[in-house]
Parts: structure tokens; C-alpha cells; sequence
């Protein structure tokens, strides 16, 4: 069981120390997410969107962690079940797709996190992904390049995803892999 005690006790002073952190996280969220699933519950934790993207939301945060250490060469013994994750929530033909998104949407927030593994991870996510399926992350993926959102730090998410979609040889707007500007052309904040 894990213990905030212990953790504590970890300086992050080492690779080691950050890569034994993150696995023991994440062995406590697998705790929580059950096979065949594409998202888990961290508990009553959503603001002004749906439990089910909550649940989405809470799959997301932890590629935070699991994308880096896979770049890392770390073994994650459960990185195959967020793959599969990412299969059915991006496959609109699936019980468990995460949808279409709305405008101001959260879970235009947490696109971020996969245009991070596929930056950092190029092909070596892409090829756990047949032609299908990695279409159906890019469409999934791709709803940002035009969504509403407000004039904030979520400009950035979708810079982060078509930087993603760059690095992993995937098509990508030109236009959507820089900061977003004003009409004065200052930088918007965020």
C-alpha cells in the first residue's frame, strides 16, 4: 500500500527517485482502472463537466507520468492498459469513446498530455497503433486545432498537440505549432 510517509522519504534527487515516484503513483491508480476501460474515477473531483469526463480526465493526468517514463526506457508494467485506454476512448464506434468536444470544453485541457507522448515518444506510440486506430487518435486529437476556447494558458494545449502530431510524422496545421497572438502581435497570456 502507499504511503504518503514514504513517499515523503524520496528526495527526487535521482532518475531512480523520480522513475520509483511515478511508478509507485501509478501502481496506485491502476487500483483504479479496470481492464477494457478507457478512463477511471479518482473519486467525486469534477468542477462544471460530467463525471464521465472526469473519469477521462483522470486517465489523462497520469500520461503525464507513464509518457515520460516510457521515453525514458523504463519498464511501466501497465502502460499496455492505457494504450488500449486511449483505443477505445478515441474510437467513436466504441461504448467507451470520450466524444466530440464542445466549446470551452475540459477535455480539450487533456489532449495536452497525448500530443506530449507523441512528442516524446514519436513512433514508438504510434506503432502500438493499427492505420485505424491511429487515425482515429489524430481525428479525435484534431478537434482543438479549431475549438472555442477561452484566451488562456488552453491556447497551449493545442500547440503541445500539434507539436505532438509533428514530431510523430503526423499530418499537422502549420499555423497551430505557435503561440497565438493578439492583433497588436503580443503574445496572448498563458
Amino acid at each position: 500500500m502507499w504511503s504518503a510517509t514514504e513517499e515523503k522519504s524520496n528526495p527526487l534527487s535521482f532518475r531512480e527517485d523520480v522513475i520509483s515516484a511515478v511508478t509507485t503513483m501509478l501502481s496506485a491508480l491502476d487500483k483504479q482502472f479496470p481492464a477494457g476501460a478507457a478512463q477511471f474515477s479518482l473519486g467525486d473531483t469534477c468542477a462544471h463537466y460530467s463525471v464521465d469526463i472526469a473519469c477521462m480526465e483522470g486517465l489523462s493526468r497520469a500520461l503525464w507520468g507513464l509518457f515520460p517514463l516510457m521515453a525514458g526506457g523504463a519498464e511501466v508494467p501497465f502502460a499496455d492498459k492505457y494504450i488500449q485506454a486511449i483505443k477505445l476512448g478515441t474510437d467513436p464506434l466504441s461504448p467507451h469513446y470520450w466524444g466530440d468536444t464542445d466549446p470551452y470544453d475540459q477535455r480539450l485541457v487533456e489532449m495536452a498530455a497525448y500530443g506530449l507522448g507523441l512528442a516524446l515518444l514519436q513512433t514508438r506510440l504510434t506503432d502500438k497503433f493499427s492505420e485505424t486506430e491511429l487515425a482515429n487518435v489524430h481525428r479525435w486529437l484534431n478537434q482543438i486545432t479549431d475549438a472555442q476556447m477561452p484566451d488562456s494558458n488552453w491556447n497551449y494545449f493545442a500547440i503541445i498537440v500539434q507539436l505532438g502530431f509533428k514530431r510523430a510524422g503526423l499530418p499537422f496545421d502549420q499555423a497551430g505549432d505557435r503561440p497565438p497572438f493578439y492583433d497588436d502581435g503580443s503574445v496572448l497570456p498563458g
